[in-house]
């Protein structure tokens, strides 16, 4: 059985990352060397994911509890 949940991760990805806008703006990361970039990928995903149909439900860390096997 196929992972639906990585497919649809995947798929939400890929329409972020053909977004017209968020190319120019990796394009100018890349350019100029940006580091620390990570902030504005969150605030620009966050941003997509509140806009996007269906409106998902998203949070920005999430702790999760490893049971150490």
């Amino acid at each position: 059985m196929p992972n639906r949940d990585f497919e649809f991760v995947a798929k939400l990805m890929e329409e972020f990352f053909l977004q017209r806008k968020i190319q120019k703006s990796l394009a100018v990361i890349d350019d100029y060397r940006i580091s620390a970039w990570e902030p504005w990928w969150q605030v620009e995903f966050a941003t997509f994911l509140s806009e996007h149909e269906g409106k998902h439900e998203w949070r920005r860390e999430k702790q999760v509890k490893v049971d150490r096997r």
